[in-house]
Formats: C-alpha cells, sequence, structure tokens
C-alpha cells in the first residue's frame, strides 16, 4: 500500500506562522504535524510515501529525509501551488507515480492517532473516506451518509445560510483508494477536471461527480471516538494542542473559560439557569442578522442602560466586555496594593496582584476572619457569588 499526501499548500489561513515555516513543521504538542502523519503511517506498514510539495519544498524535502531514513519517499513538485487547489496536486500526484497498489490519500493538514489509519486499512471496502459527525467548529466539506455509501459530497461554497449540518458529517480528508480506481475513473477525470476546465478546485469534487453519476460507491467509515483534528488556521492549532497534549489542566488554567472549543466537561462554571429566559433567548435569536451586522452602542449608552437596570447613578457603572476585561485595568490601576482575595476564585485575582494574601472559602466564608485579615489590606476582593463555589456574602454585610 502507498501513502500520498499533499503538501503543496502555503497554508494562507495559518499566517503569520506559515510566513517562515511549512504549515507541515508546525509542532503541536512537541511534535511537527508531518511528523505526526509520517508515524502513523509507519506504525501501521506503510512506508512507501509520496509527498506533493510547493511551498517551502526544500525545507520540507530536508526534514523527512533527515529524521525518517528508512521511508521510501517519492516527492512530485507543484511548481503552480499559488495558482492551483489539491485537485492539481492531486492530478501530478497521478501523472508522476506508477499505481501498483491500493492508495491511502492525506491531507498534509491532519493530527491523529495511529489507530486512525489502522481503522482505515482493515475497512472491507475497495474505496472508504473516513469521516465523522458534524460538530461545531468543523468547517469545509461535508458528506451525507445512507447505509455506510456517501451519498452526495457538499464542499463550502454549496453550503447556504440556511445549510443544515445536522445530519452532516464532516470528511476527515483521509481515503483509502483501490489501484483499480485509481487507474480509471477517478484518475482520468482528475487530470482532465485539472488541465482543462479547473486547476483551482478541490479534488472532492470529482468524488462528487462520480457519486452523483453512479460511476463509483465511496463508502464511509465513521470515526468513532478515535482522535484526530484538523489545523487550517492558529484557532485550530490551539483545539489540537489540547486534545494532544499530555497536561490538559495546564492549558485549561491558561485559557480561563472558551472552552466550547475543547471536548471538555466543566464542572467550575457556574451557569446561570435564569437568564437570560426564553423570551430573551428568542429575540436574541430572531434578532441576530441585525446584531451581527450592525454596530454597537457607544461605551455611555451601555453604562446609562445598565444603571436604569440597576437602578443606580450612572457614573458609579461600567459595562463590560466579559469580566476579563477588568484584570488588565485593576492591575494598572491597583498592581502595587496590598490585596487581599478569595481561594479559591479566578485565578487573575492572583496574576495581577502579586503582594496579595486569601481568605479561603470552604464553601461559605467566616465573616469575622475576612474582618480581622483585611485590616492590613488596602484593598478587599469579594466575588459574589464566589466562583467556582457558588458562595454567597449579603451584600448588606459588604
Amino acid at each position: 500500500m502507498k501513502a500520498i499526501i499533499l503538501a503543496a499548500g502555503y497554508g494562507n489561513r495559518m499566517r503569520p506562522l506559515t510566513d517562515t515555516l511549512h504549515k507541515t513543521m508546525v509542532t503541536v504538542a512537541g511534535k511537527t504535524i508531518i511528523g505526526r502523519i509520517i508515524d502513523g503511517l509507519l506504525e501501521n506498514g506503510i512506508s512507501d510515501i509520496v509527498v506533493v510539495t510547493g511551498y517551502r519544498a526544500e525545507e520540507l524535502k530536508n526534514f523527512l529525509t533527515s529524521t525518517f531514513t528508512k521511508v521510501k519517499f517519492t516527492f512530485v513538485h507543484n511548481e503552480k501551488y499559488r495558482e492551483t487547489n489539491n485537485i492539481f496536486s492531486m492530478a501530478l500526484a497521478f501523472e508522476a507515480i506508477t499505481i501498483d497498489t491500493d492508495i491511502i490519500l492525506i491531507e498534509s493538514d491532519l493530527i491523529y492517532r495511529p489507530e486512525i489509519i489502522k481503522r482505515l486499512i482493515a475497512s472491507p471496502y475497495d474505496n472508504v473516506a473516513l469521516v465523522d459527525r458534524y460538530r461545531h467548529g468543523m468547517d469545509g466539506t461535508v458528506v451525507t451518509v445512507q447505509e455506510k455509501r456517501i451519498t452526495n459530497v457538499i464542499p463550502s461554497h454549496l453550503q447556504p445560510e440556511n445549510f443544515d449540518f445536522s445530519d452532516k458529517y464532516k470528511t476527515l480528508n483521509i481515503y483509502k483508494f483501490s489501484k483499480e480506481f485509481c487507474e480509471t475513473s477517478f484518475k482520468k477525470l482528475l487530470v482532465y477536471y485539472a488541465n482543462t476546465i479547473d486547476r483551482n478546485c478541490y479534488y472532492e469534487l470529482i468524488l462528487g461527480i462520480l457519486i452523483y453519476m453512479q460511476k463509483e460507491t465511496i463508502h464511509a467509515e465513521i470515526v468513532e471516538g478515535e482522535q484526530w483534528s484538523e489545523v487550517d488556521d492558529p484557532n485550530d492549532l490551539q483545539v489540537a494542542e489540547f486534545a494532544f497534549h499530555r497536561n490538559r489542566k495546564e492549558i485549561l488554567e491558561y485559557n480561563f473559560g472558551g472552552y466550547w472549543n475543547y471536548d471538555v466537561l466543566d464542572f467550575c462554571f457556574i451557569r446561570n439557569m435564569y437568564f437570560p429566559n426564553h423570551a430573551m433567548i428568542s429575540e436574541l435569536r430572531n434578532s441576530l442578522p441585525d446584531l451581527i451586522h450592525n454596530y454597537g452602542s457607544r461605551q455611555a449608552v451601555l453604562d446609562r442602560k445598565m444603571s436604569w437596570f440597576l437602578l443606580c447613578k450612572e457614573a458609579n457603572v461600567l459595562a463590560l466586555n466579559g469580566a476579563s476585561q477588568i484584570y488588565p485595568m485593576l492591575a494598572n490601576r491597583f498592581g502595587a496594593k496590598k490585596v487581599f482575595i478569595p481561594r479559591p476564585s479566578f485565578g487573575e485575582y492572583q496574576r495581577i496582584f502579586p503582594d496579595s494574601t486569601v481568605y479561603d472559602d470552604k464553601v461559605g466564608f467566616d465573616l469575622k476572619g475576612i474582618e480581622n485579615g483585611s485590616k492590613g489590606a488596602d484593598i478587599v476582593v469579594f466575588v459574589n457569588p464566589n466562583n467556582p463555589t457558588g458562595s454567597l456574602i449579603q451584600p448588606d454585610w459588604i
């Protein structure tokens, strides 16, 4: 079995990281992306590997040949990588190599555990794509699947504003194709389309045409828990770092939120079950296009509206875009003060107030202890209700 890795692209969406580095040379959890791809192939007995190069070709070629000395590499160079897409790179590979075995096709922006390749090789189908159920944050080509057969291939530009993702699957861009399929219909149509009609589109279009014309059956193997990530931009890189890092706790502590990006269940997040209510959610949903396409009010207007709601003076209110906005302000104004802070609570307080002492929240506060401990402090921090305990101090006492 032979593997083809498409690695010609400039990695424009990964800028500025790719301005001086090939995208596949970016490291995730201490290893390069391309290194992880090669390791996954080698662990499954595949050492005959074709790499289509383009941007920073020599850098990539030198790394691979010096790092993986026992791999049989064939390099195919796409000189027109800036003006073409993966259909052209795939056509170049098909024209340059002898197709004498089945092919595994992998795009170079993927990170996966070796079990992914094992799952693909073990599939009983000749032509098969690895797919996963569509989840928030995924983008790119999606497919529909019926009885383990791909019935429709839908690239991004054919996903309108009201597109329904609920029954769709995301392609991992990892395929297994039979020798016969690659030699005949796939190669012929792919090469013709890339050289004659459009060299700046995706090879998935050819698969979609063959499926639509019922000229070929492409099966789907649905991954069930096998770990993988697609790295299209630096934000994806952070998600992949979390997925493959040995110390996930360190990453979560650094982020202090935004956990919707990560496959994690957060038991420390205090969720207000009463706000916003159903009526507000409905109004937000119906007004979303207007909210997105229009400017928000100026700060003074937001502060005034908040003061009306709180029944207090406008001068005493500052509406923030999330709690994290205030920490640099507090550090700038009070960073040199002696501060008395709750423990546990938001970790930013200990970071911005180096000269701080703590009072403990043992799922309930010792009010007398707070009163005594605060006498030597310039500032006392109250988080009310506290996070993550939910402990509450009556405002009148404060």
